[in-house]
């Protein structure tokens, strides 16, 4: 099994072509509705409330969940999954070194989407000769429903991954990324190898927060990586005709200084 992040990451957008092709009769995008911003202020007053803004998104997510796997450019997907092979294949070597390697390895991935990355992952890492269990989180729950339906389909996408073939690896749960209490490491808990937040944060208002949660997920003798991916820019929603929603920038340099409080 190739272990050059390069030819996993087009490997990947195979499989999301794949799935584009099976879910809508086409591998072309969808309608973005979510976007770097430029304006730098919110583009209606009704959208300045956050707790207005908040249940708007969570209405847009819940309305293009179905579409999603269309929104994202291929240098977006290839991007993002050629970075976390990259994170993924340092992880390995700690694995193999340690006797974790005789045990499940337990992925947490926070706002996951319709799960993907979390499937074509599960495929990859048994490919590699690890046995992986991934908790896949989301508020929104069409979206949690369109990684289940995505986990239905008993045929190859995009080449070897047959999504049906995972379902044992992946669990989907609806949940909000600011209560992991769930989650976190106790005597009955056993806890998480790695935390997966892939490009969710910047949509969280409270992402102190959120990573504060995250990192009493852990579970003391594993491998306690974190994987984030953050977009560089400010996000902005639009919500069908009710104007845009901004997230402010997080810039990385407190996303860091945060982490460190906690580790």
């Amino acid at each position: 099994m190739t272990q050059n992040p390069e030819e996993v990451s087009r490997k990947f957008f195979k499989f999301v072509e794949g799935l584009r092709r099976k879910l809508y009769g086409t591998a072309e995008r969808t309608t973005v509705i979510a976007a770097p911003d430029t304006e730098g202020v919110y583009a209606d007053t009704n959208l300045a409330d956050p707790d207005v803004a908040d249940a708007l998104m969570l209405e847009a997510w819940e309305g293009q969940a179905e579409y999603w796997l269309g929104i994202e450019s291929e240098q977006t997907y290839m991007i993002t999954m050629r970075i976390l092979a990259e994170r993924c294949l340092d992880a390995f070597k700690t694995i193999r070194s340690r006797t974790i390697s005789n045990r499940p390895i337990k992925v947490l991935s926070l706002g996951c989407g319709p799960g993907v990355y979390e499937i074509f992952f599960a495929w990859w890492l048994r490919e590699c000769g690890f046995r992986p269990t991934i908790t896949c989180l989301d508020y929104s729950p069409a979206m949690i429903g369109c990684l289940n339906r995505i986990l239905q389909i008993d045929e190859k996408i995009g080449g070897p991954v047959r999504p049906s073939n995972h379902r044992s690896m992946i669990r989907a749960v609806v949940g909000n990324m600011t209560d992991l209490s769930a989650f976190r490491h106790t005597d009955d808990t056993p806890g998480f190898d790695i935390v997966w937040i892939n490009n969710s944060l910047q949509w969280c208002r409270d992402w102190k927060k959120v990573l504060e949660e995250a990192t009493l997920t852990f579970r003391p003798e594993g491998l306690n990586k974190f994987f984030l991916v953050v977009h560089a820019h400010a996000m902005t929603l639009q919500v069908l005709d009710q104007g845009k929603a901004r997230m402010p920038l997080i810039p990385p340099d407190r996303i860091m200084d945060e982490l460190a409080r906690h580790s």
